[in-house]
């Protein structure tokens, strides 16, 4: 029983940490509609990647982002 509590107190206490990191920049909430079988493949891929369906997307489209902001020769204001 200890063992549980102590890896639930871990798994806690990374998670605030990671909450703290993405709090601090402004974020917006994106709701997209996901075809079935699309969504199978993003789960077999999150998994195998060992990451959050989150995580993924947003390392997607940062990649996307850059690259387009590279072709179309757009200027980013800091």
């Amino acid at each position: 029983m200890a063992y549980k509590a102590k890896k639930t107190t871990k798994k806690n206490n990374a998670m605030e940490e990671a909450l703290e990191v993405v709090s601090k920049e402004a974020t917006t909430r994106l709701n997209v509609e996901v075809p079935e079988s699309r969504m199978d493949l993003l789960k077999l891929v999150v998994a195998g990647r060992k990451m959050t369906i989150r995580e993924y997307v947003n390392d997607l489209l940062g990649e996307s982002l850059e690259k387009d902001v590279d072709a179309l020769g757009l200027k980013i204001k800091n």
